[in-house]
């Protein structure tokens, strides 16, 4: 929003407005100034957000997200202490507890699902690839299977009819790499 809003000027200390319905909202000074973030998904387009103090409100919102920091321990070790303080300002709400590290894996959950299909097709592929090649060679090696006995009957060393064999396969082979 800074960015947006106020170009190349710091933005602390400005004031603005927003627009209420059919009315502008009393001026706003800026505070403080965080680096862009995205909240929901990391596909997301960055957006400008403003975020106001939560005794600014008229009334409390449905639904907040709070977001803590576990200064060099589990995030887990948090849950308890923040259960029991939130239950001592008011027992009626309810509280759900998400690591950044799960919020993470489900943003890119479709993207892992996409990657692993493309290497399961990619398997398959390689798979049919082999199994065709291997058709082709087998199946020319059998109608060239007189002209190799008469090789090896006219003295041809069985390394060499396997080289020149494969030497004829290697070509499919690069090609298809």
């Amino acid at each position: 929003m800074a960015r947006k809003y106020f170009a190349a000027s710091n933005p602390i200390g400005k004031r603005f407005r927003i627009r209420e319905t059919d009315r502008l909202s009393n001026s706003v000074e800026i505070v403080g100034a965080v680096t862009d973030s995205k909240y929901g998904s990391l596909r997301e387009e960055m957006l400008p957000t403003v975020f106001f103090s939560l005794n600014r409100t008229k009334a409390p919102e449905s639904q907040m997200t709070f977001e803590l920091r576990a200064g060099g321990g589990a995030p887990v070790t948090l849950i308890s202490a923040v259960a029991s303080a939130m239950a001592e300002i008011n027992p009626r709400v309810s509280i759900d507890f998400t690591t950044l590290a799960a919020k993470v894996n489900d943003s890119i959950e479709r993207e892992r699902l996409v990657a692993t299909l493309a290497g399961l097709f990619s398997g398959l592929a390689l798979l049919l690839a082999t199994i065709g090649l291997y058709g082709v060679t087998s199946y020319s090696v059998g109608r060239r299977r007189n002209e190799i006995g008469i090789r090896m009957a006219l003295g041809a060393d069985h390394l060499r009819v396997v080289r020149m064999i494969l030497s004829e396969v290697a070509l499919p082979v690069s090609i298809g790499l």
